[in-house]
């Protein structure tokens, strides 16, 4: 299903507020908290983030939201496949 555009403004803005956070101890505090939160979406948007200066906690967040099912799992399937092939930017 596509995503509308709504989803996709409120993705871009978290997106920015995210690459603003991760430039500080406690905004990279802040979002690594993140993981443990009890939605999904919080926790893989989170783990994306994560993975530049927490891999081995990113990678199990998302190791977990890819063995679950339905759209969720695509992304982290990707994300990892290009982490562990040295692919990935962690500056985006």
């Amino acid at each position: 299903m596509p995503r509308s555009a709504v989803q996709m403004q409120c993705s871009s803005r978290t997106h920015e507020t995210y690459k603003k956070l991760r430039q500080t101890i406690k905004g990279r505090q802040g979002i690594t908290e993140l993981m443990c939160h009890r939605e999904r979406g919080v926790r893989l948007l989170a783990a994306t983030d994560c993975i530049g200066w927490s891999p081995v906690e990113a990678q199990l967040v998302l190791q977990e939201i890819e063995a679950g099912y339905g759209v969720d799992a695509v992304s982290p399937r990707y994300m990892l496949k290009g982490y562990r092939a040295g692919r990935l930017d962690l500056e985006w």
